[in-house]
């Protein structure tokens, strides 16, 4: 299903396209959180303590063993080696604030205090936490805290550099130009749900009143159009590329979308029955990785969701998620191919060689709800696909 809609921007969404590649990963819990360090380098976070890596782009994810418990909300690492995470408490308020300085194989607790809300990390390693709607810095990777500022409510914090950053605290989106000391109020609304900047001067906010863009700092804001649900994950790739998804999805899927957006183009699109994507994060602006429900992953080598030119000659398998039946468009692969599916604890569900020339099509009715992972094999190559039945 497709909308467009005249506005200022594009937004798209298609995830079986070859701009959004699923990736085969062992995670079987939500994933909350995805960072890139570099090309090859990516670290996934999720509930119950998931934390898994790869060192090859995506080909293949190794999990780490943390011996956490709680969820993993979010992190950044500095390095391959020092890392920080926030955890929650399932199915509570309570955070607390980890570091590592072994790759995740060890965490120690670096803060718990009551009310810990968020924490971000500059380039050079300065780190920041809100706590109480009060701000502390550290400068020895979380040994000490000092309180920056004590009387603006601050709650979620991004910091673009040592000295500026933005944060959203009693119904007002503020920006510091001093390291936290000053803030002032760069857009009010008691309905901000979630804000992302690009760099200091390109940043979006999203409201209940739909998605503003500003281009000078905060100095001014563009109502870009209006969307419905509350957005949950929102990610600027670039200064003209936007993406999102909504706080929470409905058990049939119907409200499961998500879009992009890309300045000086003038069509709105969107699509239903997607997977609830969590997070993003992108190396640059044409690589980057989506992560969300059920260990899926997803890669982006485009920068952009959906283009005039989709590859003709890409392996498919759709819908996905889906319910009575898959389509696998397999005929790249060759003249036959060997197919093997596995539920999420390695039974075999189907094994069987086909024929390509046609679209094969498979019925799932009698497939219990969870996700599956189809292999798809041929002398020419092999190809790994994560499907979600509901």
């Amino acid at each position: 299903m497709k909308t467009v809609i005249h506005l200022l921007t594009i937004l798209c969404f298609s995830i079986v396209n070859a701009q959004w590649q699923p990736l085969y990963s062992t995670a079987t819990e939500d994933l909350n959180d995805v960072q890139c360090l570099t090309e090859e380098v990516v670290y996934a976070a999720g509930n119950a303590g998931t934390l898994i890596k790869t060192v090859n782009g995506g080909n293949s994810w190794s999990a780490i063993n943390t011996n956490i418990t709680d969820d993993l909300v979010k992190i950044y690492f500095v390095d391959e080696n020092k890392g920080y995470a926030l955890t929650r408490v399932p199915f509570s308020s309570i955070q607390s604030l980890l570091i590592t300085t072994d790759a995740g194989l060890s965490w120690n607790v670096i803060n718990n205090s009551p009310e810990l809300r968020d924490f971000a990390v500059t380039p050079d390693a300065i780190l920041y936490l809100t706590a109480e709607g009060i701000l502390y810095q550290s400068t020895d990777s979380g040994v000490s805290f000092t309180a920056v500022n004590n009387t603006e409510g601050l709650g979620k914090i991004e910091f673009i550099n040592p000295q500026i950053g933005f944060a959203y605290g009693n119904g007002q989106l503020k920006k510091t130009s001093d390291g936290g000391l000053n803030w002032s109020s760069i857009f009010s609304s008691d309905s901000i749900r979630t804000f992302n900047f690009y760099n200091d001067t390109v940043g979006y906010v999203y409201t209940d009143n739909g998605l503003y863009k500003t281009q000078n700092g905060g100095l001014s804001f563009e109502h870009l159009f209006s969307f419905t649900p509350t957005m949950y994950a929102l990610y600027a790739s670039s200064p003209g590329v936007i993406w999102g998804s909504p706080q929470s999805c409905l058990l049939d899927f119907s409200e499961c979308y998500a879009f992009c957006g890309q300045s000086s183009s003038s069509n709105f699109e969107w699509q239903q029955d997607m997977p609830q994507i969590q997070a993003y994060d992108f190396v640059h602006p044409n690589l980057g990785y989506a992560v969300g429900q059920m260990g899926i992953i997803f890669k982006n080598t485009t920068g952009l969701l959906q283009t005039n030119s989709v590859e003709k000659n890409e392996v498919k398998v759709a819908p996905n998620p889906a319910t009575d039946y898959i389509n696998i468009d397999a005929t790249l692969l060759g003249s036959e191919v060997e197919i093997q599916i596995t539920n999420n604890l390695g039974k075999s569900i189907l094994s069987q060689t086909l024929k390509t020339q046609q679209p094969i099509v498979l019925s799932t009715t009698q497939w219990p709800s969870g996700f599956y992972f189809i292999k798809l094999s041929s002398a020419v190559q092999s190809k790994t696909f994560k499907l979600i039945i509901r």
